[in-house]
């Protein structure tokens, strides 16, 4: 499915993306860091910047990509919205020194430049616990 909003911030090709809990009804990139930032709802298929158009691409296959690995599930990364393979985000997150962080699941590549969107709900995690 394809869906269209309005960007609260600058927004880049790729971008796992959540619904604003400031600015009702845009959308912000996604982030690992709490419940609301980490609910994706879709990748973006452009590259605006605030309070512009923006395409979403929530449940459908999203060519946004280069070096995805076929087959691969892949998440929201912890440093920010892009996506990265699960043993990137364990690198990741282990770099950045956080104590926890939110899993989430933006889907599964099924080519090297399409993700099949299908969100799953953020789990909380702990640093050594992955």
């Amino acid at each position: 499915m394809l869906l269209s909003f309005i960007a609260a911030e600058a927004i880049a090709l790729g971008d796992a993306v959540t619904i604003s809990t400031t600015t009702s009804g845009q959308i912000i990139p996604a982030h690992p860091s709490g419940i609301p930032s980490a609910t994706v709802v879709g990748v973006a298929v452009d590259a605006v910047s605030a309070g512009t158009l923006c395409r979403v691409v929530s449940d459908a296959g999203a060519q946004a990509f280069s070096g995805l690995n076929p087959g691969h599930r892949y998440y929201v990364s912890p440093s920010g919205a892009y996506a990265v393979d699960y043993d990137t985000f364990i690198v990741e997150f282990n770099q950045i020194g956080v104590s926890g962080s939110y899993l989430t699941q933006i889907g599964t590549a099924i080519s090297p430049t399409t993700l099949k969107v299908s969100p799953v709900e953020p789990r909380y995690v702990v640093s050594g616990a992955l």
